[in-house]
């Protein structure tokens, strides 16, 4: 990503943070940020499993015994899939 492209969307960023902040107070403020953060944070935690999949799959298509890449899909999988259900756990949880 270039460096303007990356400014850009630093901007755009902010500009969203401002319009959505005008009307809410300090404490709605707060929790719509840590919600925002929290969705970051698993989306980041969902890319890493995929990528960790991805470079699993690619390892075990290279060695001769498929019963290991079957079995390391198997673990990211349900990984991924706990990422997901604690990431919706703690959205629907009352402060």
């Amino acid at each position: 990503m270039s460096k303007q492209k990356s400014s850009e969307i630093v901007i755009i960023a902010n500009t969203i943070a401002v319009a959505l902040a005008q009307d809410l107070s300090s404490d709605e403020e707060n929790i719509l940020g840590n919600l925002f953060a929290l969705i970051g944070a698993s989306l980041l935690s969902l890319a890493a499993l995929d990528i960790s999949s991805n470079s699993a799959s690619s390892d075990n298509t290279k060695s001769p015994d498929n019963s290991t890449s079957t079995d390391n899909s198997n673990s990211t999988k349900s990984a991924k899939d706990s990422a997901k259900d604690s990431a919706q756990t703690t959205i629907f949880k009352k402060s």
